[in-house]
């Protein structure tokens, strides 16, 4: 105990004389869906049984039943980022078709719609809001900041802001300059597709990591009676405790880690 608040002491006056803080944000903290959550309680409330079965230990059996209730609320966002990708790799397409229906007369907004629409997936829902918010009476350049602050994704601040502006000063070159658009975005998402075949072989390689130790205990205590008594004592308590925080930081930090090369948002 005195080891952690002599590091808390160090911390607090780094903090100070430094003058860095953390940076927090609203979303680093956002709850997930409370579906999401009730069936993550009961995959963990199944794995916490399992284990006490096969181990007879309710610590172990709790510190898994955390492991596995955690990683299915990872696995969902995961699908999630998935989902936000499958829609970023839609908008050359948009703006190539965006392009052939502004060169046969149509106005910019309903071009808009028309192309999204259009492309299906991720991106019609972003026609279908478009449409909703015109019809409504909203500005266009309105509707775009609704969509845009939806989406969260530098991506589509590139392509709804220059939306945005190319409604605002409007002129022929609009489709020049979507054009041009495309063949940046295009090439942005090129290189992301790259970077992340090169960041799976790391995500698997820290998954492993984490979740090796784990399996490799539950199988040691459930073939080895000894085993079992010892981590069925206080002491084995505390091992457990460590190791779960031990595993909740490396997950955070190889989670913070990948975010590191994630393209910042830049119009928010």
């Amino acid at each position: 105990m005195r080891g952690v608040a002599a590091l808390v002491a160090a911390l607090a006056v780094w903090i100070y004389f430094g003058g860095w803080v953390p940076e927090v944000s609203r979303n680093s903290f956002r709850l997930p869906a409370p579906r999401i959550i009730g069936v993550s309680i009961a995959w963990g409330s199944a794995a916490f049984l399992v284990v006490v079965a096969l181990s007879g230990l309710a610590t172990l059996g709790g510190a898994v039943a955390l492991l596995v209730a955690a990683a299915y609320v990872a696995s969902r966002r995961l699908v999630a980022e998935r989902s936000r990708r499958a829609v970023m790799e839609q908008w050359p397409d948009f703006l190539a078709i965006l392009r052939s229906r502004l060169a046969a007369g149509r106005a910019l907004p309903e071009a808009t719609v028309e192309a999204a629409l259009h492309c299906g997936n991720g991106i019609e829902l972003f026609g279908l809001s478009v449409q909703r918010s015109l019809a409504q009476g909203a500005p266009f350049s309105k509707a775009l900041d609704i969509e845009r602050s939806r989406m969260s994704d530098s991506v589509a601040d590139r392509v709804l802001t220059s939306l945005a502006f190319a409604a605002t000063a409007g002129g022929g070159r609009v489709a020049d300059i979507l054009g041009l658009l495309g063949q940046s975005v295009g090439d942005e998402l090129r290189l992301r597709r790259a970077h992340d075949a090169a960041l799976t072989q790391q995500r698997l390689t820290a998954t492993v990591a984490l979740i090796a130790p784990w399996a490799l205990l539950l199988l040691t205590v459930a073939t080895n009676p000894q085993a079992a008594d010892v981590y069925g004592t206080a002491g084995g308590a505390k091992v457990l405790g460590l190791g779960l925080a031990m595993t909740a930081t490396g997950f955070l930090l190889a989670r913070r880690s990948a975010k590191l090369s994630k393209a910042a948002r830049i119009f928010r």
